[in-house]
């Protein structure tokens, strides 16, 4: 996952893309539902908060 983020963010940056947005992923849903890990679902809040600006 981590490597796929770098390449996107090396085409963006090579595209001009001013804001590129952090990395946000899930890998443990055969445990536990992506939206009942208070870290990932914190996480997943503060992404929303960036599309909104």
């Amino acid at each position: 996952m981590n490597k796929a983020y770098d390449t996107a963010c090396t085409l963006l940056r090579h595209m001009n893309a001013a804001d590129i947005l952090p990395l946000v992923s899930y890998h443990n849903t055969d445990n536990l539902p992506a939206m009942e890990d208070k870290l990932f679902a914190k996480k997943l809040r503060g992404f929303v908060e960036l599309l909104k600006k």
